[in-house]
């Protein structure tokens, strides 16, 4: 097995496990958050207790379902997939794109490219926010890692060897992403919790 079919397989698996650990963390919290939220079944019916009248049996009924939608919905599903295909697709139109755009020795498809995985790395910090604590922070990492390994897959497919070069450069833009697009996702969860608070 050649470098380059390596190196694809390898940050594609990145991809497709990162997404995976945030759809199945996903699908724990709503269920524990489902099992709260659930009353006890004995509370539900006394049998000590003379039934209700007529007019309070219409009052007394809950305004909304207890059934809750399945975990496995398209909500859990989207941000996930949509990482690694937006990552996946901007590595390939990157490479496609790179013997056009290098113009007076600078990369502008690369720029570019950058640009638009950092303004990803914002849309996802924007959207776990509302996260609880840690699980916010968990889900940013793991969609932010599906993000830049879908976009070093995408580049390598395209590539057609293995460049270092290019792989240590995303590997340097994910981490720095993690660490700083972290501090700030913890910056806007505790100015949530503060607001709250008060």
């Amino acid at each position: 097995m050649n470098a380059q079919v390596l190196s694809t397989m390898i940050c594609g698996i990145f991809a497709i496990a990162a997404a995976l650990g945030a759809i199945l963390l996903k699908v724990f919290f709503n269920r524990s958050e489902a099992g709260e939220s659930m009353p006890p079944a004995a509370s539900a019916i006394n049998p000590y207790e003379p039934p209700p009248v007529p007019g309070t049996l219409i009052e007394s009924r809950p305004a909304e379902p207890l059934t809750k939608p399945s975990n496995l919905s398209r909500k859990v599903l989207l941000i996930p997939i949509t990482t690694v295909v937006v990552g996946t697709v901007l590595g390939i139109v990157s490479r496609l794109l790179r013997p056009y755009a290098y113009v007076g020795g600078t990369h502008y498809e690369a720029l570019a490219a950058f640009a638009v995985l950092i303004l990803g790395c914002l849309i996802l910090i924007n959207l776990n926010r509302l996260g609880h604590g840690f699980l916010g922070q968990l889900l940013y990492q793991l969609e932010n890692l599906a993000m830049w390994s879908g976009f070093a897959c995408g580049w390598s497919l395209i590539h057609g060897s293995f460049w270092e070069d290019m792989i240590a450069v995303s590997i340097a833009w994910w981490f720095c992403c993690s660490v700083l697009g972290g501090a700030l996702l913890a910056v806007f969860q505790w100015r949530r919790r503060r607001t709250v608070a008060i």
